[in-house]
């Protein structure tokens, strides 16, 4: 089974953020980064790549395989937790999150599958982002996509404390992944990161500059 990527990348354009701020903005400790759960293992099955603004989570063991007629048991459940700390270039403040999952999968009518994100940056939760694949419905997609965007100029703090002189800029993102389904019989088939599909998860960090003193 293969859930794939997992990203940051910054979001200038939608900021009009400068270049220079988007290559130096965040460091990741990838080193520090940790990864555990039914369907990770760091190290094992689980890598995290970190280039610039961008972090990465590479899985390999995340997903639901009930073929059909396969004797297995008809419902199956994944879940990996993840964080790795980063520390922020100072004169910066946060902007948005941006979260998008591509999976893919096959679903007999007679199944049901999600795929479910709640995570953490700085302590501050961000939006959740769910897939659900219902009872009653076709699946059958290599490649499909869902997003959802955090603003934190709303829902965090702004430029009065991650601007402070005295503002610690490192911090954890963390996430909890689930891949779940159930089936009503043996003959249905749900397939939802199976060996053939790629599951990526990427989120998106815009930088403000902050005000000058």
């Amino acid at each position: 089974m293969i859930f794939k990527t997992l990203g940051f990348i910054s979001a200038m354009s939608l900021l009009g953020l400068s270049a220079t701020g988007w290559a130096q903005t965040a460091n990741w400790r990838v080193e520090q980064a940790v990864a555990n759960g039914t369907g990770c293992v760091m190290g094992a099955d689980t890598l995290a790549i970190a280039a610039g603004d961008q972090i990465q989570f590479i899985f390999s063991n995340l997903g639901v395989d009930l073929p059909a007629n396969s004797g297995l048991p008809y419902a199956a459940r994944k879940a990996c937790t993840i964080a790795v700390p980063a520390q922020i270039a100072r004169g910066y403040y946060a902007a948005n999150l941006q979260q998008s999952i591509y999976y893919g999968g096959i679903k007999s009518p007679g199944a049901s599958a999600s795929i479910a994100t709640q995570g953490t940056f700085f302590g501050i939760p961000v939006n959740p982002l769910v897939v659900n694949l219902p009872y009653g419905t076709t699946f059958n997609q290599p490649a499909a996509f869902r997003q959802t965007t955090n603003s934190f100029l709303v829902s965090a703090p702004g430029p009065a404390l991650w601007c402070l002189p005295s503002f610690n800029p490192v911090g954890l993102f963390t996430s909890r992944l689930v891949v779940q389904g159930s089936k009503n019989s043996d003959s249905q088939t749900l397939l939802l990161s199976a060996d053939q599909y790629d599951i990526k998860f990427y989120a998106t960090m815009g930088w403000i500059t902050c005000p000058a003193s």
